[in-house]
């Protein structure tokens, strides 16, 4: 979110994200893994010592009174391939992915994808339990569409319905423009930059939301452009730095209250405590 405006996910399009995944050149950073096996072998003994796990730290919110839901420090993610498709899923019904293990959620979004197992066999799947997500990351830009379209998994016998979207690419940098957004499609801006600025590296754009005129642009380069041109007229670009999302109802951050998996606690956003509404609440 940027400003108080929520940063909402742009609902699939197949022709509108044909157009991004068409911009997206894959890095050929991505070292293969039999490579990355033989210089491992190579390392000096020192390296032979296994490292400690590193645990995030614990959330600033763990010092707080009994408002404050206690949940388990959880442990740092794997890395996903670099130059790897990721597919973000989030629950749009607040429910809890840790109540499902990742073989679970797997299978449901192989066989909601139409895609027969052998072939989806290396597509990796991670789940994000601070935040309530779950990434699906494919090699293959043909696959991305079959599962970016997917908007209800069945899991235990159960429909729930899920929003998925596509991440920028792994070492792109976001850039935002304001007062740039007139209501057009992620299609048409990538297009509109693209002719409008065909020396930049532009692989992504998308609005910041239906409240918002603002733009977000995603450049495949080490820092953003002092400037981009579309529609006739020069914006300045500014690093994008998302605030941290805070839940209201179990009072802990990563996730919003609208997605939290835990039942609604009904408690006041400002104290956390259970009080009537026209209660004069100090915080």
């Amino acid at each position: 979110m940027v400003s108080g405006t929520d940063l909402t996910a742009t609902e699939f399009n197949p022709e509108e994200w044909s157009v991004v995944l068409n911009a997206r050149q894959r890095s050929p950073r991505q070292q293969s893994k039999e490579t990355e096996g033989t210089q491992s072998s190579k390392a000096a003994p020192a390296a032979e010592t296994p490292a400690r796990e590193t645990e995030s730290p614990p959330s600033v919110f763990s010092k707080l009174d009994s408002t404050a839901v206690a949940r388990p420090r959880l442990k740092r993610l794997p890395r996903l391939p670099v130059d790897d498709f990721k597919i973000v899923f989030r629950s749009s019904a607040g429910v809890d992915l840790a109540q499902y293990n990742d073989v679970e959620l797997r299978a449901a979004v192989v066989a909601k994808s139409g895609l027969h197992s052998v072939v989806a066999d290396e597509d990796l799947v991670c789940t994000n339990l601070a935040k309530n997500i779950f990434t699906v990351s494919t090699s293959c830009a043909d696959r991305v569409a079959n599962y970016a379209k997917i908007r209800e998994l069945t899991l235990r016998g159960k429909k729930l319905g899920f929003h998925a979207y596509i991440a920028p690419p792994d070492g792109a940098r976001a850039g935002i423009i304001y007062r740039a957004w007139n209501g057009e499609s992620p299609q048409d801006l990538l297009q509109k930059l693209g002719r409008a600025n065909p020396l930049l590296p532009i692989v992504q754009a998308r609005d910041m939301g239906r409240t918002s005129r603002s733009v977000l642009i995603d450049f495949m380069a080490e820092e953003v452009p002092p400037s981009v041109k579309m529609f006739g007229i020069l914006y300045a670009v500014f690093n994008f730095r998302p605030k941290v999302e805070a839940c209201l109802n179990c009072r802990q951050v990563s996730h919003r209250r609208d997605v939290c998996p835990l039942p609604n606690r009904l408690t006041c956003s400002s104290c956390g405590q259970k009080h009537p509404e026209d209660y004069p609440c100090t915080p």
